[in-house]
């Protein structure tokens, strides 16, 4: 069906159903003025009239105009059949018939002084949050506020849809001085120079590499201490045990003091091969992260033995 013919359909059923509210009406002012019962014939077209032309108008989608239509021939003055059907119809249509609520903004503010129409038909004259029932369909709604541009809000509305919001804004007016608002004088005060930061250097002393490398350092030198305290005790242990094995042969307790002096062996000789680890381990990280801070450091090791001591040597020098 063409464009065209569809809107003769359309405009052929709703009068229709105008004529069918019509006769029903005028039924009912000329028993209110005669006094007296229409014939049951008369009931009956009237009410299959209404019945008809309200089902047309479903169809094309009117069902605002369906739902008064329908009202009448669900009234107890119509057949019982017709009623019927009319009363379920009539509850079908109500649950189809879709509502929108409109909202509007001035910028960030809500404005509630505001008229929608639709075709030139007002809808509301102010927003108040109250839903608005519409036909199903495609609308073009006009938004007016006094002192701003009008607004055309395009929307799909489809039945069952309820509360539908459909808000538009306006953007915030603009700020315009007065005319007699004084302006401030320039500032001609010199601004201050632009001087750069200094940023803090990425090799800091606190850094983690220079923390870990100077924690080796001491525990190198506490390996050091460790070794030369025993080196020591081990030469004093060992003249003991001398003295109290000559020939290889010991008085009692001598035995106790060879073992003491081997036990002090022990501990120098680990404590000086943990010094070491230790200071090569640190003496790198330290020498890193001073090669990255741009410093050059120079670190020099050694064994120190002299006249019952032995130890070690160390020394970190920075250019």
């Amino acid at each position: 069906m063409s464009v065209s013919s569809r809107s003769r359909h359309s405009a052929r059923w709703a009068t229709l159903g105008a004529v069918s509210t019509m006769t029903v009406s005028i039924v009912d002012l000329v028993v209110r003025a005669a006094g007296a019962k229409p014939s049951r014939d008369e009931v009956v077209a009237a009410c299959v009239a209404a019945a008809e032309g309200a089902q047309q108008l479903r169809g094309d989608g009117d069902l605002l105009q369906a739902r008064g239509v329908l009202r009448r021939c669900a009234d107890e003055a119509c057949p019982a059949l017709i009623r019927k059907d009319c009363t379920t119809w009539f509850v079908e249509v109500t649950e189809a018939i879709p509502s929108v609520i409109f909202t509007a903004q001035v910028g960030d503010q809500s404005v509630f002084d505001v008229s929608v129409s639709e075709a030139g038909k007002p809808l509301t004259e102010q927003l108040d949050g109250n839903p608005i029932e519409v036909n199903p369909g495609i609308h073009a709604f006009v938004f007016e506020r006094a002192g701003l541009p009008t607004i055309e809000k395009r929307s799909i509305v489809a039945q069952h849809e309820k509360g539908k919001n459909l808000s538009v804004a306006w953007p915030s007016p603009r700020t315009e001085m007065a005319p007699n608002a004084p302006v401030a004088p320039p500032d001609t005060r010199a601004a201050p120079p632009n001087v750069p930061m200094a940023t803090p250097n990425a090799y800091s002393a606190l850094s983690p590499g220079r923390i870990v490398g100077w924690s080796a350092v001491g525990l190198a030198a506490a390996g050091v201490a460790v070794g030369s305290v025993a080196g020591i005790l081990t030469f004093d242990e060992k003249s003991t045990a001398r003295a109290a094995c000559p020939n290889n042969v010991c008085r009692p307790g001598g035995v106790a003091d060879v073992h003491q002096a081997q036990v002090d062996a022990t501990v120098s000789t680990v404590g000086f091969a943990v010094g070491a680890a230790a200071a090569l381990l640190g003496g790198y990280l330290v020498l890193r992260n001073e090669q990255q801070a741009q410093s050059a450091v120079r670190l020099t090791f050694g064994p120190k033995v002299a006249l019952r001591e032995a130890g070690a040597w160390l020394g970190v020098q920075f250019e």
